[in-house]
This record gives C-alpha cells, sequence and structure tokens, in this order.
C-alpha cells in the first residue's frame, strides 16, 4: 500500500487584549493515496459563548482526485447538539 497521511490540529483562539480563550479546536488529517486522489477528513469543535452563544460540532469527509476535482463529500453538523 503506498500512500502518505498528514495530520494536524487546529487551535481557535480569541484574543482579545492579550487574554487568550481557547474556544474551539480541529483535528484534521490528509491521505494522498497511490492513484492521485487526496482525502481530507475533519472533526471541528466550536465551544458556546466565546465567538457566538451556540456550540457547532462538524465531521467531514472530502475526497478529489489527481486534478483535485471532487469526488465525493459527506459533512455533519451539529448546532448546540441537534
Amino acid at each position: 500500500m503506498k500512500h502518505r497521511n498528514v495530520r494536524g490540529k487546529i487551535a481557535y483562539i480569541f484574543d482579545p487584549e492579550g487574554e487568550r480563550i481557547d474556544f474551539g479546536r480541529e483535528w484534521w488529517s490528509v491521505t494522498f493515496h497511490e492513484d492521485g486522489q487526496r482525502t481530507l477528513r475533519a472533526h471541528c469543535e466550536i465551544e458556546p459563548g466565546v465567538v457566538a452563544d451556540r456550540s457547532v460540532l462538524r465531521e467531514t469527509v472530502y475526497t478529489t482526485d489527481s486534478q483535485y476535482h471532487p469526488l465525493d463529500c459527506f459533512v455533519r453538523l451539529h448546532e448546540s447538539g441537534k
């Protein structure tokens, strides 16, 4: 199997006047497939009360071909638990 994975985390930070507040995070990964396709996976969590009154939970899986043309995509979004 010849593929490569890259992974990371993004911190969502609000910094009013030097007062750092962590209000969310996103874990992501990209798989580079042998045939040139790329698959992005992301899990995002945003806490309520800092920049909005609602929480957000988002799940995404998105695949493109070797020319970045979309092949398929799935997104699930929960806002304030719904």
